[in-house]
């Protein structure tokens, strides 16, 4: 029964009976489909959990049913990486007994685990040996285990079959699922022919573009008796009469391969993948071959694990072999590409992470983003700005990201659609692998979501991510006061990221010092913010805050540096340049959007002991914390529907119960400032990015 529907699926079978039975398979393969892409769904969106080992995870695969030739790929990988230094390990399901154990004889040291639950043994070679990486052989359908390195190796002399699905025909799963393949390795090529390797290259690009494809033969290394394991030369082949026996999935390359040593076959059996020889098969395929004159019988290294046993008892019974019975060895040679080989293992090996930051055009947003990106020790950094069309294309590439999987890989359909043109090409025009992607706000995660999943990547966003489940991201970086859920994928800070350094201080205080001449020991920095929703900034106030804090300078003998913000008003900057312009202890006026140089900001916290901040200003307050100043804080006029308990107020008053820094009402701004400066208490310092930094390595694995 089982070799009557394998001639269905491989079109072998023919006549009237055939055909109903194959439009049956057809409807067997519908519901096969069906079958396969829920599971897909059930993993894109993490109801069915992937696993990551604590090591390199390599997978050897195929989309067909069997003869692609995966085992001499998993030992020329394995032999490669262990004389790279590595330590490494086979995770094999077993099936059918015999690459295992083929396996086991060629790669003595290095340990070979069966196990149908291959996370289980993944987890027993990182605790047991110690492991860098492993190798999942028949890895492609396994889906438990986070792979580094996706390796899907395709038949060139048949690739797909006749493209159906099982039952139907041999296609393990649909051709789509290629477009998450890293690598294709195109075996036997040699048996296919120039033009159709062509041909086949030209169909794997077309699903799969990104993926690197790399060309290799089988071909024989050499020829040993089954019983004595004694090598015979090949030149001593030459003409003779030969028999061959295989139970394997491409038996037609097999022959080939047996054909390119010049013998004269007389007679060759075939029966299916993984088949079960009995005492009694090889006693009669024995003597077939005698009635025919055959002087030598040679099969396949996995049929000989099997057979050996059997030639062993039958000769031990008396029977007696007039031919003698030969185990042909193939090794994997690889004629194309080999260097490429050597640099995806390199990059899947390699510390330096590709890290992508996405931009939403908001500076905050934006420098929170690189703090993080900062972290990452060894990486490549690239910025792309992202804009949607308008709000409607916001909501469909929303939409759009819950379907996101390894199949956008050579899509991004969604993202010419929702995306402006430039944003778009800035996208696609990426070739390199990225390692982990960045993004900061709820308006980006629908991006973040697709390229991630798209390159196989990390990703990380900052604040709480929206509406979307948090268990769709590898770490979510959200402030305190945000509220977030406490889940082991969730930093929570105290206040808002930033790219402050002691070593960038300094560079920037000395550049800053040339171009001011101070010449007190005190300075005291200023940093206005602006209306946002919850609070307004009028003249009046920010007139009394510039009243109360020249009352302190002139009392403290202090000089005075003074920027404004993006969201400052024209009015309330104008009044700034009216009250401080040509004031000598006003070293610095600086009016954003006017006179914006770098390093500006870091300058002027390095420079300053003392730095008094708006409350709307988040950002700043968190560099100034993280910088080691003192801080005081002013407030500001709420809007009338603005809440008590905003989220601006709920981060100063928890830093102010916590002593980061003084809270204080414009009115009282300069007895706040004289009390902080006499007290001179120890400063507390905001330590949020040394948190990040310890996540995204874990993160990472370094």
């Amino acid at each position: 029964m089982k070799a009557y529907l394998h001639s269905l699926a491989t079109d072998r079978a023919k006549g009237v009976l055939a055909t109903v039975f194959k439009a049956f398979l057809l409807i067997g393969s519908f519901f096969y489909y069906l079958g396969i892409n829920f599971i897909l769904f059930l993993y894109r969106n993490g109801i069915f959990k992937v696993y990551k080992l604590n090591c390199k995870v390599i997978s050897v695969g195929n989309i067909t049913w069997g003869g692609t030739g995966k085992t001499p790929i998993v030992e020329m990988l394995t032999k490669r990486l262990a004389k790279q230094g590595k330590k490494v390990a086979v995770l094999t399901r077993g099936y059918g007994g015999d690459e295992c154990w083929v396996l086991k004889n060629k790669l003595c040291d290095i340990p070979v685990l069966i196990d149908k639950n291959r996370l289980n043994s993944g987890r027993i070679a990182v605790k047991k040996y110690g492991v860098d990486v492993v190798i999942l052989d028949d890895g492609f359908q396994y889906r438990k285990i986070k792979k580094d390195l996706e390796i899907v190796a395709v038949n060139s002399s048949n690739p797909f079959g006749n493209n159906w699905l099982i039952p139907r025909g041999v296609l393990r799963e649909p051709l789509s699922r290629l477009k998450t393949a890293d690598l294709f390795f195109l075996t036997k090529t040699d048996l296919a022919g120039k033009e159709k390797v062509d041909n086949l290259r030209k169909r794997l690009k077309n699903i799969n573009s990104n993926a690197v494809i790399i060309e290799s033969i089988h071909s024989p290394s050499c020829l040993y008796e089954l019983a004595t394991k004694k090598k015979l030369n090949f030149t001593n082949l030459k003409g003779r009469r030969t028999a061959i026996l295989s139970a394997i999935g491409d038996p037609q390359s097999f022959q080939k391969t047996v054909e390119s040593l010049e013998v004269e076959i007389i007679y060759n059996l075939s029966l299916l993948d993984h088949y079960q020889y009995t005492a009694r098969d090889i006693r009669n395929f024995i003597k077939y071959c005698q009635s025919l004159r055959v002087a030598i019988i040679i099969t396949t290294e996995k049929d000989s694990v099997k057979l050996r046993n059997i030639v062993e008892k039958l000769q031990a019974s008396g029977f007696k072999l007039q031919a003698n019975f030969f185990c042909l060895v193939i090794q994997l040679e690889i004629t194309e590409s080999n260097d490429n080989l050597d640099r995806i293992l390199e990059e899947t090996f390699s510390l330096r992470k590709s890290v992508l930051v996405l931009d939403d055009g908001r500076p905050g947003h934006l420098k929170q983003s690189l703090a993080v990106a900062d972290s990452i020790g060894q990486s490549i950094l690239e910025i792309k700005r992202i804009r949607y069309k308008n709000r409607f294309f916001r909501f469909l590439m929303t939409a759009s990201a819950f379907f996101a999987s390894g199949y956008c890989k050579d899509c991004l359909s969604c993202f010419w659609f929702c995306l402006n043109k430039d944003s778009y090409l800035k996208l696609a025009e990426m070739k390199k692998k990225i390692d982990v992607v960045i993004s900061a706000g709820s308006g980006l995660v629908p991006v973040n979501l697709i390229l991630a999943k798209a390159n196989k990547a990390k990703n990380i966003v900052l604040m709480k991510p929206g509406l979307w489940s948090f268990k769709r991201f590898n770490l979510v970086i959200a402030p305190e006061h945000d509220s977030p859920l406490r889940r082991k994928n969730v930093l929570v800070t105290k206040g808002a990221l930033n790219l402050i350094s002691k070593n960038h201080l300094k560079t920037q205080a000395e550049t800053l010092k040339k171009r001011l001449h101070l010449s007190k020991d005190l300075s005291i920095s200023l940093f206005i913010g602006g209306d946002n929703r919850e609070h307004s900034l009028s003249i009046d106030k920010i007139g009394k805050v510039v009243d109360n804090l020249f009352k302190t300078a002139e009392r403290l003998d202090a000089e005075i540096l003074v920027t404004t913000s993006r969201r400052t008003s024209k009015e309330v900057s104008q009044y700034l340049k009216k009250r401080l312009t040509g004031r000598d202890r006003c070293k610095l006026l600086l009016i954003a959007n006017e006179e914006n140089f770098p390093g500006a900001i870091e300058g002027m916290l390095s420079l300053s002991q003392i730095v008094i901040i708006s409350c709307d200003s988040t950002s700043m307050i968190s560099e100034a914390l993280a910088a080691a100043r003192y801080v005081v804080v002013f407030e500001l006029d709420r809007k009338r529907y603005s809440s008590r308990y905003s989220k601006h107020g709920q981060l100063v008053n928890r830093l102010a119960a916590e002593r980061y820094l003084t809270v204080s009402s414009a009115e009282q701004l300069d007895s706040a400032i004289e009390k902080v400066w006499q007290e001179k208490r120890p400063i507390k310092t905001l330590n949020d990015n040394l948190a990040v930094k310890k996540a995204v390595n874990k993160l990472l694995n370094y």
